[in-house]
Parts: C-alpha cells; structure tokens; sequence
C-alpha cells in the first residue's frame, strides 16, 4: 500500500510542477500560448483537470516514441 502513495504523491508533485511552469509562461506570452514537452499522458491526468478548471484550452502534438507536446492557450 505504502508504495502505491508513495507514486501517486509523486505524480501530484510532477503535475503541480508542471502547472506551475506552464502558468508562468503564459503570464509573460504576449500569444497567450505555452508549449511543454511530457512524457506521457497517464501520468499527468490531474495536470489536465487543473488546466481544464482555469479555464485554458489544452492541445497534444507529435507521439509518445519521437515526443509528445502539449500546447496551452488561455482564452
């Protein structure tokens, strides 16, 4: 039980990490759009919900074998 927390508290950390860079970018564009590569999608399930609820709209690039990117744009 312990290890599953343990992965879990790591992904929380990963994804609020994640929103953090991704706030910050779109503060200082003037395009109003912050693109970031992830690894991929399962591990960030809770990033999305978060951008989803700041009301920004979120598109994926490319594949998970060359690299997967994920494009934010706030309204």
């Amino acid at each position: 039980m312990g290890i599953f927390k343990l992965f879990s508290k790591d992904k929380h950390k990963k994804c609020v990490k994640m929103f953090e860079r991704i706030k910050n970018g779109l503060d200082y564009s003037t395009s109003h759009e912050y693109v970031v590569r992830i690894d991929k999608k399962e591990s960030y399930e809770e990033l999305f919900k978060m951008l989803t609820e700041h009301g920004w709209v979120y598109d994926f690039s490319g594949n998970e074998k060359e690299g997967l990117y994920i494009t934010v744009k706030s309204k």
